[in-house]
């Protein structure tokens, strides 16, 4: 199976991270085994709800998709670690600038090899 998203990987097995919270000062780490690659399946940036990351339910409900960047820095390679928070990402979410948002992400790591990547330049 060749799974293409930015990147286009090769697969024999997954297994998949499940959606998981980073709040404040926390790292996303998405590290793979040696032979597979990470592929992001979702990334939300923002104050998706309430809960261990958003104590109070202030801007609840503000979030961006941000699969697309999630993707471009993490997909197709072996380990991908981000601190949140990251101006990158904050400049993608609807919520006030001094709130503090938190990311939601999830991905799999794919047995495999990397075919190719394609860049946009901007």
């Amino acid at each position: 199976m060749c799974v293409c998203v930015r990147v286009c990987v090769c697969a024999e097995t997954e297994t998949s991270s499940g959606i998981l919270e980073y709040c404040k000062w926390e790292t996303f780490n998405a590290t793979c085994d040696p032979g597979s690659v990470v592929l992001m399946q979702s990334a939300k940036y923002g104050r998706m709800r309430q809960g261990r990351c958003a104590s109070t339910d202030v801007f609840i409900g503000c979030s961006a998709d941000v699969l697309t960047q999630m993707d471009s820095r993490c997909s197709g390679r072996e380990a991908c670690n981000i601190v949140i928070p990251d101006a990158t990402l904050h400049q993608q979410q609807p919520c006030p600038n001094d709130i503090m948002a938190y990311l939601e992400a999830s991905f799999t790591c794919v047995q495999g090899v990397l075919l190719y990547s394609t860049w946009v330049l901007i």
